[in-house]
Order: structure tokens, then sequence, then C-alpha cells
């Protein structure tokens, strides 16, 4: 074969390998012009929240601070944190404060770590924490009020550890952290139910991503490319619509973690010399009417089993210092939620005068 001939096969060749190239490159160009149209549209049909039908449940809150609490709740992202994987972002607003030291501020805004008096620790997850109502209207911050005219000789400090996603395992690395610091408590109150049974604390997926991009540095470009292309965005979300919200242990499984976790607590308790509360929280659609709630029509999928979680836990009460408030919402009339899982201002109120009932302070 002469090179002449060996020149042409190789240009044949280069060209039909070029043009398959380029037919996969203009065939990716218009997946990702019609995913990003499948957004576009996907968008118009996506369900959002009604600020007239809203004022339903903020009832003295006009349109303009309706949106801008929502706004300060859900539109600010949270913060890396050692231990505990991540935390709510310190910082400040109208409705929403949260300390540098990681408790959301109450109606009392001039609280920190070291004031003086019986300091109260609140734990939980993101309806401890009160998202969906202002700083004064959270369930610590009612608990505030509840006991001091429980106990007007008393100087009570109520800490609000409440934070998204988190349930007792998280809660415990929380406690530890903050006895680490010499922080300690004189009462710990731990609110769970809503959150327990995950596998693993939410975004670990994404910070064991995180931590193989790191350790493979060379394909950090590529990859980052990859990620960004709306078609990748729209296989994701379609990939979070078939899938659970989140991951979770079965009921049993959930049930024996929380054991595990109640016991960790009860003997730091003793070894650091505090007293500790756990009460199981009301959900929706358990001792109650109110699964579905009428803004959002969709039940989450992680809550078909809630209710075999919830009979679990109930068990765990023992009326001493572990109580079930379950069923607090058996009988109550208006809308306790302010979406799918968030209580009212009137609920956490409920919640909180439910809870200064029945613990003691020394």
């Amino acid at each position: 074969m002469s090179n002449l001939q060996q020149f042409l096969d190789l240009r044949k060749y280069y060209v039909l390998i070029a043009i398959n190239i380029f037919n996969v490159i203009i065939l990716l160009l218009i997946l990702n012009a019609a995913a990003w149209l499948a957004i576009q549209i996907y968008k118009t049909f996506e369900p959002s929240y009604d600020l007239a039908a809203l004022q339903q449940v903020y009832p003295n809150m006009t349109k303009a601070d309706i949106a801008l609490l929502l706004d300060e709740t859900w539109q600010r992202p949270w913060q890396y944190e050692p231990w505990v994987s991540f935390k709510e972002r310190p910082r400040t607003g109208k409705f929403v404060n949260i300390s540098e030291a990681g408790f959301r501020h109450s109606y009392r805004k001039n609280l920190n770590l070291n004031s003086p008096g019986l300091n109260i620790y609140v734990f939980g997850g993101s309806t401890i924490f009160g998202y969906g109502v202002d700083d004064a209207a959270t369930i610590p911050s009612h608990l505030q009020k509840h006991l001091a005219i429980r106990y007007p000789k008393k100087q009570i400090n109520v800490f609000n550890f409440g934070r998204a996603y988190y349930y007792s395992t998280q809660e415990v690395a929380l406690l530890i952290q903050l006895l680490h610091h010499n922080h300690k408590p004189a009462i710990a109150i731990f609110i769970d139910g809503l959150n327990e049974g995950q596998i693993a604390p939410k975004y670990s997926q994404a910070m064991s991503v995180m931590f193989t991009a790191y350790n493979y540095q060379n394909y950090n470009l590529l990859n980052h490319f990859v990620q960004t292309t709306t078609l990748m965005r729209v296989l994701r979300k379609i990939m979070v619509i078939t899938k659970p919200h989140r991951q979770v242990l079965n009921p049993t499984q959930g049930y024996q973690e929380y054991l595990r976790n109640k016991e960790i607590i009860t003997l730091l308790s003793v070894k650091y010399n505090f007293i500790t509360y756990f009460f199981i929280q009301p959900v929706p659609g358990y001792h109650n009417n109110f699964l579905v709630h009428k803004f959002s029509p969709k039940s989450p999928l992680w809550t078909l089993d809630l209710n075999k979680r919830m009979q679990l836990l109930d068990k765990t009460a023992n009326n001493k210092n572990s109580f079930s408030i379950t069923n607090l919402l058996k009988d109550y009339k208006s809308q306790p939620f302010v979406d799918n899982v968030h209580y009212t201002a009137a609920v956490c109120d409920l919640i909180a005068n439910a809870i200064a009932q029945k613990i003691h302070l020394p």
C-alpha cells in the first residue's frame, strides 16, 4: 500500500470519527436545550405558595411580611460544621435571627450561652427551630414565656438549638460539642419524632462526593462541567421525584437507634450533672387528620411508614422524664401547620405549654 493510500485511509477514518464526535456534541446540545425547555415548563406547573391563602395561617401578617418571613426561613443556605455535618447559618433579619453560637434567638434578643441563670437547651429539627414562624413564635421562645410565668423568681434562659433535618443522632453530636466547649445546660430537652430513623444525616451523600472529588482532583474540571449541564440538572430532578425524600431505616431500626441515643444522652447527663427530658412530638396524620396540607396536596413519600415509627417511639414514654405529646392535635380545629409539617405559631405555643407543665426546674 502506497503512502498516499495510507494517508487517504487515515483521512477517511479521521473524518468519520470527527463527524461522529460532532454529531454527539450536537445531540448533547439538543438534549440540553430540550432539558432547559423542560425545566421552564416544569416551573409553570410547580406548586407555589399562594400568599393570599397563607394569610389563613398568618392572620396578623401582611403579604409582604409573610413573603419576607418565608424568604428569611428558606432562602438562606446552611453552613458546614464539623461533627454534626451542617448547621443553620448565622444571620440577622426582621423575623429570623441566629447567633454565631448556633442557636436561634427568641423574643429575648440579648441572650448568650454565658448568660447568668438557669440555662435550658432545646434540641430538635426544623419544627423546633420554627420554620415558618418568627423568632418570638417558636416552641423554645414560647417555653421561655410559660416557664417565666410558672417560676417568676427564677432567671430562666431557654436556647433554641433546633436545626433543619436534625434527629437524635445529630443532637447527641451537637450536645457533645457544646459540652466540649464548656457549655453545660441545667436542663436539656429533646423533642423528636418526625426526623427519626434516617440512615445518615442530610447531605452525607453530597459530602461523600465532595470528598471523592478532593482526592481525585484531576477529574474535578470534567466532573464540574458534566454536573452543571442542564441535562444533569433535569436527571437529578427526576431522581429526586422517583426516590423517597430521604433514605430511612425501617421503623424498628429507627426505634432502636433512638433508644441508643436516648441512653447516651442519659449517661452524659449523669456524668455532667444536668437534667434531661424527652418528648415525642405531634406529626401530621398521627392521632390527627392533618396528613395532607391543603396548600401542599402531595404528601411526602417518607411519611408512608410514619405511623409505624411513631407508634414505636410512643413506647419510649415513661411519664417521668420521657413523654409523648403526639395526641396534642387530636381535637384541634384550625390548621396546625404552615406547610406539610411545620407548626403554626398557635401550635408552637400549645406544645410549649404542654412541655412547661411536664418539666420541673431545680
